[in-house]
This record gives C-alpha cells, sequence and structure tokens, in this order.
C-alpha cells in the first residue's frame, strides 16, 4: 500500500487474529474495512486500504453488490491493481465480456 500500487488489497482472517491483523495494517500507516462473514464464520473479510479515496471505493463497491458485467468487473480489477492485460484475459477467459468485437 506504501508503495502506491494498489488502492486495496483483500484477505480473509481468522476472527481470533483480527486484533494481530489490525495493529500491523495500522503500523503501515493503513487502514481495515471488515465484513463479517456471518456469525458462525471463523473468518472475516478485510480490505486493506491506504488512503480515504480508497476507503470511500470499497464502501461503494459494497453498496453495489457483486460485480453485474464487465464494467463493474473492469472498476474492481483497477481497484484491487490490475493490469488492463489482465482484467481482459478474465473478462474473456471468464466469458463475461463480448469477444466478437
Amino acid at each position: 500500500m506504501k508503495t502506491g500500487a494498489k488502492l486495496v488489497a483483500e484477505c480473509l482472517v481468522n476472527k481470533r487474529d483480527i486484533e494481530w491483523v489490525k495493529r500491523l495494517v495500522e503500523d503501515e500507516g493503513c487502514s481495515l474495512e471488515i465484513d463479517n462473514l456471518g456469525d458462525d464464520a471463523d473468518f472475516v473479510d478485510v480490505h486493506i486500504v491506504g488512503s480515504e479515496l480508497g476507503r470511500q471505493l470499497v464502501c461503494e463497491v459494497k453498496e453495489r453488490g457483486a460485480p453485474k458485467g464487465a464494467l463493474d468487473t473492469w472498476i474492481n480489477g483497477k481497484l484491487f491493481g490490475y493490469s488492463d492485460a489482465e482484467i481482459s484475459r478474465f473478462l474473456f477467459g471468464a466469458g463475461r465480456a463480448d469477444t466478437a468485437s
């Protein structure tokens, strides 16, 4: 995050480790956005954000829900720091983009 390569990173963290991870992330000058996967789950979905812009984008993406098409997938790919080539490869490989262009 400090190098500016990504706005956001995402990972699953065991609930018992969340305070330790939070300290590590905060020591790096970043913050966490935590999504509870349910009371029965042992893990939480954690977004590591290095800026206010990253936090705002994570919140907006959560509000929109799962990607509904190529544009949403492209936006998510850029948010997580993927290259144009890798996003295109994913879209065409996953059948999410019109390959008849």
